[in-house]
Formats: C-alpha cells, structure tokens, sequence
C-alpha cells in the first residue's frame, strides 16, 4: 500500500488544500495519508540561499541537508509514494524529500523553487504559466456530497437532541467571510444581509444556520447579532465567540448555500456539497484587481453552479426555486485525482481532464 506524505506548514489554507489532493488519492487508491509538518530554521537573509541551494543540487542533496534547514519531528516509518505541500515554506523540503525517496511530488501555487523540482505545479487561482503546470477548475477542497450529506445528517440529530425544533421548514446556510484584498464590506452592507436573511425567513418560512469566519471581525459581528432575529436561526457559530469546524455539517443539512463572495474556499466548498450556492458582494467590490478570482467566479456562474447577487438584493431571491442552477454531482476529489493526478501515478494513463 502507498502513503502520501503531506509537508505542512501549518496553515488552515494550505492543509486544506493538501488535505484535498491527499484525500483524493486515498479515495481512489487506497493509500494512507501521513503528515510532517516542518519549520524552517533559516530567516529572510538566508532565504535566496536555500532556494539557490535545492536549486542547483536538491537531487544530491535530498534529505541529508533538510535536518539543517528545518524543525521536525521524527519522519513516518513508512516511505513515501508521493509528497503534497502547498506554501512557500514547505517547497525546498517536499523538493528535498522526493529527491531522497525518488517519488513524484505535487506542489500547489507558484512555488519558490524551479518549477521542474516538482513532478506537477498546481494552480488554481494564481496567475502565470511554466513548466509542469496545470490549472484546475476548482479549488481544492476535502468537502465532498457524502462527507456533508453525512455531517449535515448528525448536525440535524444533535440540535434535535438539544431541543431545537426542526420541524419540515428548509434549513439555508449563511457561510460569512470579510474584507480582502477585492472586497470591502460597511456597517450599511452587514445590516443589508441581516434584513435580507430576515426577509427571506419571514417570507419562505426558513431558518439559517449561520457561521462567521476569521476575517468578520467582531464589529460585524456584532452588528449581525443585533440585527438578526432571533427566531431565523437555526444554529450559529460566532468565531469571535467560539469557533469551530462546522462548514460540511451547514452545508449538508441545508437545501442551499449563501456565501459572502469575498470567499473562493467557501464558495468551492459549497459547490462540492453539490448544493446552490448564491455569492453574496458588497457594492464596493473591485475585483479588476485580480482577474482569476473575476474569472472563477464568472465561469462557475456561467456554468449554473454559483449565481452572483448583491447583498442589497438579497432579500429578492427565491431559495425554494434554485432551477437556474446545475450542481455538481460528481465530487470535486475525484475530478481532481482523475485529471491531474492519476497519470504521474500511473504513467501511460493519460489525463481526462476535469470538468471546467
């Protein structure tokens, strides 16, 4: 049997995503997935050095320089069958480590290093082209229909159990990011999506199960709360208050997703639940300023997986009538594996290539 070692550097990102690509040949091979998170040693100044080094010698190198450049606890027991990583931080060990092993090895985003240190560059949303690239259509994301639809299942028994009453009313989920780099969001704009959910629960007889995220901020927050009613949630999670990993529980118990569009994670992981998913934007969106996540977002709207609304319309939309939608059924892992993956496995394989 394989093993995919997965090189960490800790980020939630980029082990989601590494978790995708690992779990996604699990799924399809069997394989077991084994993870080593590394800390480099070096700093800034001796950053062009490491890179230059793994660069020019990283196949006679492998793992005999890695001890000296980075912090890690005791490797697996069981060699690698390929090495995962997303992260600047961990390009020069996963390099390193294939070149000791002899395996392939993934890196997702533009690495730091020469791009043929890789057996495959994967971008999803990064500008730029080279050697051994390949784009995906979708974000990578752990999420798939089973592993929500199963989720959403004992989110459903727990609030029963706790006294809730779910009664036969459609239950929506309201996945909440913030600013970034292309969205700005005002008091003004977090009031309109409090009224717009209210009006869609007074008017349709839904409750919401809501969660903020870490770049809500406690301000919105707290406006959010006050605006609210009470009597239109069905379970929240305030990550001011207390955080916790319920987006797949939110996502399967519900008949359709809204999403606060600053958010490509989030709104990838509503897709591959395979539920509508609306993305929310505030009127002072400028995303001119990166043209992937225009373009992301335009070809899955185009596609009838994501409808683009703007907050102060929310309450306007229909959620009990999704028909422009098309979602996905087949789950985003394994278009993945069966596109992009499998034939730097099993060479002679050929590349289906996944949906686009």
């Amino acid at each position: 049997m394989g093993v995919v070692w997965i090189i960490s550097d800790g980020k939630p990102g980029h082990y989601n995503q590494s978790r995708a690509i690992a779990e996604a040949v699990r799924d399809a091979r069997g394989w077991e997935i084994e993870w080593v998170t590394v800390h480099p040693r070096y700093r800034g100044s001796f950053r062009p050095a490491a890179y230059w080094l793994t660069n020019a010698f990283g196949e006679r190198l492998g793992l005999s320089i890695a001890a000296w450049l980075f912090r890690f606890k005791p490797l697996p027991t069981e060699p690698p069958s390929l090495i995962v990583s997303s992260g600047g931080t961990t390009a020069v060990f996963n390099a390193l480590a294939a070149a000791e092993f002899g395996c392939p090895n993934l890196f997702l985003g533009p690495p730091p290093l020469r791009f043929d240190r890789f057996s495959r560059v994967i971008f999803s949303e990064e500008d730029g082209e080279g050697p051994n690239v390949v784009r995906l259509p979708f974000l990578p994301t752990p999420v798939t229909p089973a592993l929500a639809e199963k989720a959403g299942n004992a989110l459903k028994r727990e609030l029963m159990a706790s006294g809730a009453a779910l009664s036969d009313e459609p239950l929506w989920a309201m996945l909440i990011g913030g600013d970034s780099r292309n969205h700005r969001f005002s008091d003004d704009d977090w009031r309109a999506l409090a009224a717009g959910m209210n009006q869609l629960s007074r008017r349709h007889g839904g409750r919401w199960l809501i969660t903020t995220s870490r770049r809500t901020g406690p301000a919105a927050e707290a406006l959010l709360r006050q605006e609210l009613e009470p009597t239109s949630i069905a379970d929240a999670t305030w990550w001011q208050d207390r955080p916790r990993a319920v987006v797949p529980a939110y996502l399967g118990a519900s008949e359709c997703v809204f999403c606060t569009q600053d958010s490509l994670t989030m709104l990838t992981d509503g897709m591959a639940a395979a539920r509508p998913v609306f993305a929310l934007y505030p009127p002072a969106v400028w995303l001119e300023a990166n043209g992937m996540v225009e373009g992301y977002l335009s070809r899955h709207q185009a596609a009838g997986r994501i409808r683009c609304i703007a907050i102060d319309a929310l309450g306007e939309v229909d959620p009990l009538s999704p028909e422009d939608f098309s979602p996905l059924q087949e789950s985003i892992r394994s278009q993945i594996y069966e596109g992009y993956v499998r034939d730097i496995l099993e060479p002679g394989a050929g590349r289906a290539r996944a949906e686009g």
